[in-house]
């Protein structure tokens, strides 16, 4: 019940587990893997569908940043020219940078499993058009300047720490009531 309208309102409250593998068709190994645990909260059961999309859409984000991760292409008076816009980012996010490092190999196969990174700084989104973006670099153990395309990529937050970093709303005024 509200406590300021007095309306009763039902709440469908549940919890939902999506696992998902990529798997590489020519060889049958999975290239990436994850599991989704939440509880979702619901005003009517036809809304399962739009939650649906909104999980697939954030598994279909995770799996694209895996598979081409956004690159920084160019470095220029403390901002990043990077290789992905649209709605695969947004103004403010904040993301870590990464430098690529060795390639890693499987110990039994000697297949290539991934390349090894380093977190090196974070770079917040700030400006946004159809096919790159650029990110203000907000700190950075590394000088960038003379930086080579494919050498950083950026990686996103872990979900406590991208909560820590979002930009307080700064009340500017105060009801007097």
């Amino acid at each position: 019940q509200d406590p300021y309208t007095k309306e009763i309102s039902k709440v469908i409250e549940g919890h939902v587990s999506l696992s998902w593998r990529l798997i590489e068709a020519a060889t049958g190994q999975i290239a990436a893997s994850g599991t989704e645990d939440k509880i979702v909260k619901l005003k009517k059961p036809e809304d399962v569908y739009e939650q649906g999309a909104e999980d697939g859409y954030a598994i279909g984000a995770k799996l694209s940043n895996i598979i081409y991760p956004i690159m920084a292409l160019a470095y220029n008076n403390g901002t990043l020219t990077l290789s992905q816009g649209g709605d695969t980012v947004k103004v403010g996010d904040v993301y870590n940078l990464v430098k690529y490092g060795k390639v890693l190999e499987d110990p039994y196969t000697g297949e290539p499993l991934a390349r090894d990174e380093i977190k090196v700084g974070q770079v917040r989104i700030s400006d946004v058009s159809p096919k790159i973006s650029h990110a203000s670099v907000i700190k950075s153990n590394v000088d960038l300047v003379g930086l080579v395309p494919r050498e950083y990529i950026l990686r996103a937050l872990p979900r406590e720490e991208a909560q820590q970093t979002k930009k307080k709303v700064v009340k500017t005024q105060q009801p007097k009531w």
